[in-house]
């Protein structure tokens, strides 16, 4: 007889949030050290730096020389044929989006789309940020968009422990 945990099927999240505008390492930290964290749930996470290997830093590097030179076919060439469908099929594969909200104010463009497909997808979305909301200082896109709001990361863990691990999925 197999046992209950041999037939449930692991609970994955995609990991939304700055990309463009923000260091390597400001982009990546928080995605490493959510990995672990909820590595240690047994939650995957899909990420989409990772997702691109060890590309991924050559690809910013020519994103920014692209955008100082206006070489909008080529950004449109590499987003088009390699990140977008990669993205999509890791929200599609997701159970629930993690959004990230830097406190720096950084554009969030590719997570715009990557909530709204969630959205549209029936997935849970969690933002998780430390800007104000009184006065609201996220975008209101993705409030509308969003299932709940944290103000730190601990009280995310706590939340996805109690409601996809003590209490099964959502």
């Amino acid at each position: 007889m197999e046992s209950d945990t041999c037939n449930k099927k692991q609970i994955k999240t995609y990991m939304a949030g700055p990309m463009d505008d923000v260091s390597i390492d400001e982009s990546r930290d928080w995605r490493d050290w959510l990995t672990e964290e909820l590595g240690k749930l047994n939650i995957k996470t899909l990420n989409p730096i990772t997702k691109y290997g060890e590309k991924y830093g050559s690809i910013r590097q020519r994103f920014s020389m692209w955008g100082k030179s206006g070489n909008i076919d080529a950004i449109r060439q590499i987003v088009s044929s390699q990140i977008i469908p990669a993205d999509i099929v890791m929200v599609e594969e997701c159970d629930f989006v993690t959004l990230y909200i830097s406190p720096k104010g950084h554009e969030i463009c590719g997570s715009y789309g990557e909530m709204t497909l969630g959205f549209y997808l029936g997935k849970p979305l969690y933002i998780v940020t430390k800007r104000s909301l009184k006065p609201l200082t996220i975008p209101k896109w993705a409030v509308g968009c969003s299932t709940k709001i944290f103000s730190n990361w601990k009280d995310y863990l706590d939340y996805i422990r109690k409601n996809w691990i003590d209490d099964g999925q959502e």
